[in-house]
């Protein structure tokens, strides 16, 4: 059984026969396809005025054929630990879209990753892009109050790190100047899909790295509301989703 098929199981979702007659022969991290026998999955820009789309399927396979440069990566994957068994899969599928999604960065440009408050899940998320984009910065979403059943010694599970890296040692010119502090408070969203990110949060984590006009990708998009953020932001965005909100993809 490999990864993506222990993914779907973990997210309760049915799990098929990957259909592998669509994906290149792909040289992980050096950006190139062989061409015989190709046809690359179509990824059409979102019309305006809406500007943001969510692109159905795993984010296994979608990466892989995305042609574009990035101008900005913000991602809310499932929190990734390493593990073993289920949560191993998960662990090395988030592991493998963000690296590929990290080459796809233009120089300067950033991606932020929101994970666990926890060492081990933000030293995941960065030895998966390590070589690729470098963390610069942390950033904080503080819920008001505790949610999960985890019980642990210490502290509450109350707040999610944001991981901010960078591809490149510059920042590009085109970056906005600071408008947000480095953390935003907000409680969770209880009506809604499974672990929606509040309006405010997405927008707090997007707005400060958008580029107006540039191309944004999540390859986490759940519901989507870090795509839409970026198309508040100005820029045209992209998500992929397993199984996308109706009238989302």
């Amino acid at each position: 059984m490999g990864f993506r098929e222990d993914y779907r199981r973990s997210r309760g979702l049915p799990v098929e026969q990957p259909k592998r007659n669509h994906l290149p022969r792909y040289e992980p991290h050096s950006g190139r396809h062989e061409a015989a026998d190709v046809t690359p999955l179509p990824f059409e820009a979102p019309a305006p005025p809406r500007n943001w789309a969510l692109h159905e399927g795993h984010s296994l396979d979608l990466i892989q054929t995305w042609p574009h440069e990035l101008d900005l990566v913000v991602t809310d994957p499932p929190y990734a630990f390493g593990g073993s068994g289920t949560e191993h899969a998960v662990s090395a599928t988030v592991a493998t879209v963000l690296r590929e999604t990290a080459a796809r960065l233009r120089r300067g440009s950033w991606m932020v990753v929101l994970c666990a408050s926890s060492h081990r899940s933000v030293s995941y998320m960065i030895e998966a892009c390590r070589g690729l984009a470098e963390p610069v910065r942390y950033g904080f979403w503080c819920k008001p109050e505790s949610r999960t059943k985890v019980r642990t010694p210490g502290w509450g599970w109350a707040s999610v790190i944001a991981v901010a890296m960078r591809r490149g040692a510059k920042n590009r010119k085109d970056l906005p100047e600071p408008s947000q502090l480095d953390w935003v408070s907000a409680p969770v969203v209880t009506k809604g899909r499974r672990a929606q990110l509040p309006v405010s949060v997405a927008d707090w984590a997007v707005a400060p790295f958008a580029v107006p006009g540039g191309t944004f990708l999540d390859p986490f998009a759940g519901s989507g509301m870090l795509p839409m953020a970026a198309a508040r932001a100005g820029m045209v965005a992209h998500g992929f989703e397993l199984n996308p909100p109706d009238g989302a993809a």
